[in-house]
């Protein structure tokens, strides 16, 4: 009987430490993040900002920008942390070198967008925000047009809305048009889908319309999932 108690209590602290455990593992994304930043900062110190044709300042950007969406699917996810977080990296409140680099800004900015998916309120100043992502679609990094392109479907209001459907007809040829479209199906409520509906003749690709007839065929239910 007393091997039997023993054993019952060895398997009860073995679970309370696999549970603790788990609970450092899932809370480990902020100091990973952290480390991952220092580390990629350090190694960019002498390279210019921008230089994405430099192999290790394109790997030192991925590798924080990756530290970044990693956190949205982490276990024990806490979005109010999580948004300080990208927070504190859009306004570089640490000032690091490499986090003035814009596809570091635009990840955190767009994450703290995509919370509202987990119906949270990011806080984020749209006009700033839109601000932004209108300066970086014009920039001649094709890397950064197509993260700050999906930014636009994100903050998903009207004048959004109206922004991705010219560039949609106008970029239809080219990824421009594609991400323009890809970002247009991000947008919650009907005015997107009603703007393409209105807008397809002018589509003459014949992918992009094929995909946009098969977008409007479907049958969507409202339902806010945040009302509660």
């Amino acid at each position: 009987m007393n091997s039997f108690k023993a054993y019952l209590l060895l398997c009860f602290l073995l679970v309370v430490t696999c549970h603790t455990y788990a609970d450092d593992v899932s809370w480990q994304w902020q100091s990973d993040l952290e480390k991952a930043i220092l580390k990629a900062d350090t190694s960019v110190q002498n390279i210019e900002l921008g230089s994405y044709w430099d192999t290790r300042y394109r790997a030192a950007v991925f590798s924080v920008a990756n530290s970044i969406s990693i956190g949205w699917s982490s276990r024990g996810f806490n979005p109010e942390i999580y948004n300080t977080v990208l927070n504190d990296i859009w306004n570089n409140t640490s000032q690091k070198h490499l986090l003035n680099d814009n596809l570091i800004r635009l990840s955190s900015l767009t994450w703290r967008l995509n919370l509202k998916n987990r119906c949270f309120d990011a806080n984020v100043n749209k006009n700033r925000a839109r601000k932004y992502i209108i300066e970086m679609i014009t920039s001649d990094e094709n890397v950064l047009k197509d993260s700050a392109i999906s930014g636009l479907g994100l903050l998903g209001e009207r004048e959004d809305v109206d922004m991705l459907i010219e560039l949609l007809i106008n970029n239809q040829n080219t990824f421009v048009g594609s991400s323009a479209l890809s970002s247009l199906l991000l947008v919650e409520g009907d005015y997107a889908l009603e703007m393409l509906r209105t807008n397809m003749q002018k589509v003459s690709n014949d992918s992009l319309k094929q995909q946009i007839k098969e977008e409007l065929s479907f049958i969507r239910v409202s339902d806010d999932k945040c009302a509660e």
